[in-house]
């Protein structure tokens, strides 16, 4: 359906309703007014581009297309305007006022309320004073789930920033599963050939969010460190474990007691000790092969929001996140010449100084594997290899 002048054939000489031009001067001169926030310019926007529009030109009775129609567009208006409804914008202005004033609480129903009728600001506000903190008498666990359900309901509307939030809650293993309760379920929805599993289990909240669940995620990429730069109280935590396990192997030293024993029976080291691999848990899935699925699953994840906000958004950070893992192979297949379009494309935004450090260490990286990869075509012993 788009909209048109019936003209009859007979007077289609003599026609003188909007040309093509005059179409194309409204939907600029109403753009122009849409973005100081004029909001019948916003409804008609939404009208012209829902329907498209038509017109006649003086010499040819066939109607010609003044403007495509786009459902996408039409529906950016349409929200903008229902969002700058009295209910929402009222909360929305009132919940502004209460977090500069310092009434966190307050500011988080009124947002809540907002994010419920679906409008996107009150998504992202909610969830960002929920993952502050401000929990409204809910647990951490609760408090969590809450700040992510929100995220992805924002994120799947478009928002960039709620992409590329969710994008590193899964990167990061923030979203880490009770592993192996959910790890053999994963295995046969993969065997048969249900992919869609993955997204399906987001929405069970059964991920770790304390400071001691924490200690179990996974540290991505090839810097294993940088985690400990990203959750410093981590480094409290493993620094008491270490302290009272130390003490512990101290006092059987002085004392004279045996070795604990690893799972095949032999005598466990200091070091072994030390780090907590000599009592291994009973499964029957090895805790490599749990943590490797998980590290997987949650990359894979973690790509999907990733290019959504490079594709749809252009984000300089989403690409440089690409090419991070198209460089490594984390969670997406290991190919440098992807990575270096994506590692381009993010230095065409405000990425470009930090995408030409990665070009440079991708580039001696690619030379290293391929090294490899050579030593191993000759049948030679990589001579770095553990």
């Amino acid at each position: 359906m788009s909209l048109r002048c019936n003209v009859p054939e007979s007077n289609a000489e003599t026609y003188t309703g909007p040309s093509v031009s005059d179409f194309n001067v409204a939907v600029q001169e109403l753009t122009s007014a849409a973005s100081k926030g004029h909001l019948q310019a916003k409804h008609k926007l939404g009208i012209l581009y829902s329907t498209g529009a038509e017109a006649f030109k003086k010499s040819n009775a066939q109607p010609t297309r003044a403007l495509s129609q786009s459902c996408v567009k039409a529906v950016k208006y349409f929200k903008s305007v229902a969002e700058s409804g009295h209910t929402i914008s009222r909360r929305i202005r009132a919940a502004w006022k209460q977090y500069n004033a310092g009434d966190y609480e307050s500011s988080l129903r009124n947002y809540l309320a907002a994010a419920e009728t679906g409008s996107e600001v009150g998504q992202i506000n909610a969830a960002f004073l929920l993952e502050r903190g401000h929990c409204l008498g809910m647990t951490v666990e609760e408090c969590t789930r809450a700040s992510i359900r929100l995220w992805r309901a924002a994120a799947r509307q478009g928002n960039v920033e709620a992409c590329l939030r969710v994008g590193d809650f899964y990167y990061y293993g923030r979203m880490k599963k009770h592993r192996r309760r959910q790890l053999s379920q994963r295995r046969l929805s993969r065997d048969s050939g249900d992919t869609a599993f993955l997204y399906r289990e987001e929405e069970d909240g059964s991920f770790l969010s304390t400071v001691e669940g924490k200690a179990f995620y996974f540290a991505p990429g090839p810097y294993r460190w940088v985690r400990y730069v990203l959750y410093p109280e981590e480094l409290v935590a493993l620094s008491r474990t270490l302290f009272r396990r130390s003490m512990n192997i101290l006092r059987r030293l002085v004392n004279g007691g045996d070795a604990p024993l690893l799972s095949d029976g032999t005598p466990c080291s200091i070091v072994n000790e030390l780090f907590g691999s000599c009592s291994l848990p009973p499964s029957d899935l090895s805790p490599t092969d749990v943590v490797e699925d998980d590290e997987e699953d949650h990359m894979a994840i973690a790509a999907h929001y990733y290019r959504k906000a490079a594709e749809d958004h252009n984000s300089a950070r989403a690409n440089f996140n690409l090419g991070f893992m198209h460089e490594w192979g984390l969670g997406l297949t290991q190919d440098f010449p992807l990575a270096k379009r994506h590692y381009d494309l993010a230095s065409e935004g405000d990425g470009a100084l930090a995408s030409s450090i990665a070009l440079f260490a991708m580039r001696v990286h690619e030379t290293i594997v391929k090294t490899s990869l050579g030593y191993k075509k000759v049948n030679l012993p990589w001579p770095f290899s553990r």
